[in-house]
């Protein structure tokens, strides 16, 4: 990883910290309240959210590029390190404990690892370019569903316990989450609608789906500064200075080991480069942005959330640039 990648790498990822800092900034000048969050958070966890990526999936062709093997290697971490977090951290109180399990396994993959992999793809000749884009878009638009199943099951089980009534009231509340309607509705505008998923009047589909997709997308791009000027808003630099050894470990945990297990994975089960280039940095990506509005629906502690978010942020660029300098070579 030469310095001109360096550099361009840390330009994608500026635009993720000025909107930090500016929702840092709109709250000590008293333009932000909490709440007019309160409400903004309800608008980017029911609609912003699952509009965007409706969008995102049903742009990729999910039937051509599925990959078991990728799926195994991505799922097979994921739910070995769900497992794993929640025996290690049985004597945290569930507020705590539901935080802990999303910031370590749940990864912003739309927000920070799609625009690395597009970086990164642009260094190969087209046809590698356009199988390493497509593998993690369809990567991202099954593991979506899974992140986000894993993140209700991580916010709901540690108050209700693991009973049957617990799993009920996790399954209920996983099967009306927003953003898994989302995915859904991506993965069958793929398959049956692509043409949806284009603001282009000269498709085949015809102005009338190009003006329905383009709403789709105003909405949809309405998600992220949003999301990322909420997270600005809640960080608590005094919760993280309170809690650094905690921060340490998560972000350690998901920057470092997750997708070290990953790799593992991969490796064991061949992979091909490509293809373990996209699952890798899929599961290498920060904490997923998302995790700050769903904490704070569903009443675990959303100011932790938002501090394992920002801190996981932080230090993934170093993290991120690691894991291409070893996929790389």
């Amino acid at each position: 990883m030469d310095l001109a990648h360096l550099v361009t790498l840390l330009c994608v990822l500026a635009p993720v910290f000025a909107l930090i800092a500016l929702g840092r900034g709109l709250k000590r000048l008293g333009l932000l309240t909490d709440a007019g969050t309160r409400d903004l958070h309800q608008l980017v966890y029911w609609i912003g959210l699952p509009i965007q990526l409706l969008v995102q999936i049903g742009s990729s062709d999910v039937r051509a590029n599925m990959d078991l093997k990728s799926l195994a290697a991505t799922l097979g971490a994921y739910w070995i390190g769900f497992i794993v977090t929640w025996l290690c951290t049985f004597r945290l109180e569930p507020d705590t404990r539901g935080c802990v399990l999303n910031g370590t396994v749940r990864g912003n993959g739309a927000f920070i690892g799609l625009p690395v992999i597009l970086l990164l793809a642009a260094t190969y000749p087209q046809d590698q370019r356009t199988h390493l884009a497509s593998c993690y878009l369809v990567l991202l638009g099954v593991m979506v569903p899974c992140f986000n199943v894993g993140a209700v099951l991580g916010f709901l089980l540690p108050r209700h316990g693991v009973t049957a009534s617990g799993m009920r009231h996790a399954m209920f509340e996983s099967a009306t989450n927003p953003l898994l309607a989302g995915c859904a509705a991506g993965i069958l505008v793929s398959l049956f609608c692509p043409g949806l998923a284009h603001a282009d009047p000269a498709s085949p589909s015809g102005p009338a789906v190009s003006a329905i997709s383009t709403i789709l997308h105003m909405i949809g791009d309405l998600a992220v500064p949003l999301a990322l000027l909420l997270v600005g808003y809640q960080m608590d630099t005094g919760l993280m200075r309170r809690s650094w050894r905690l921060l340490s470990w998560i972000t350690a945990a998901k920057l470092l080991a997750l997708p070290a297990m990953t790799w593992a994975i991969g490796r064991l089960i061949g992979l091909d480069p490509l293809t373990l280039i996209a699952a890798v940095v899929l599961m290498a990506s920060p904490t997923a942005m998302a995790s700050v509005p769903m904490a704070r629906v569903l009443k675990a502690d959303d100011r932790l959330m938002a501090a394992i978010v920002v801190s996981t942020t932080v230090c993934a660029p170093l993290s991120l640039l690691l894991w291409l300098a070893i996929l790389s070579r």
